[in-house]
């Protein structure tokens, strides 16, 4: 009959140990040498690779970011056009019109004439003239400041309303009117 041996489980794994940190170090020791070794050839082409990175770099930026900018503007000429589109202001192949509904009701000045004058007093007297509010920046400012002037008059007047009220206080006897005085004060 043939004998079974049933090998030693402890000398397997260490045979098996052995063997796999011997690999281990070996191929430590061939990468120390291989970075420690100076090879010219080596260095040369990591040198050229970073300075043709470094040189190249700044053109694929600049196409990128020109490209970027295309694609930008293409798709903003899309919006505003599709916008005007259905608002119902341009009809499609049509143009802008050279002035605007503002200028016309104004007395016909053109946008350039809009543009270049900033005095708010001729754009006043133009508005009184034509009898029609013009709804623009300028409108704007007008009702801010018109607003602010009458806050400002609103006040005045209730400012000197209690000052005559304090001053003309002769129609209640001292103790009163110095009670009522306090309670304005502190109001």
């Amino acid at each position: 009959m043939a004998e079974t041996t049933n090998p030693d489980i402890a000398a397997i794994f260490s045979e098996i140990v052995e063997t796999v940190s011997h690999y281990v170090l070996e191929i430590i020791g061939d990468f120390q040498d291989w970075v420690a070794t100076p090879k010219i050839r080596r260095w040369l082409r990591i040198i050229v690779v970073v300075a043709g990175y470094l040189m190249v770099r700044p053109w694929i930026e600049l196409f990128f970011r020109k490209m970027f900018e295309k694609q930008m503007d293409k798709e903003d000429a899309e919006r505003k056009k599709k916008r005007e589109e259905e608002e119902g202001f341009l009809a499609p192949g049509m143009e802008r019109a050279k002035k605007n509904a503002n200028s016309l009701r104004v007395g016909g000045a053109g946008e350039e004439q809009e543009q270049g004058s900033s005095d708010e007093e001729d754009e006043a007297e133009k508005v009184k003239a034509s009898g029609v509010m013009e709804w623009g920046r300028g409108a704007r400012k007008r009702q801010k400041k018109a607003a602010a002037k009458q806050e400002a008059l609103r006040k005045a007047e209730q400012m000197d309303e209690e000052e005559l009220l304090q001053l003309l206080d002769w129609s209640e006897s001292e103790g009163e009117g110095g009670k009522k005085k306090a309670a304005a004060a502190a109001t």
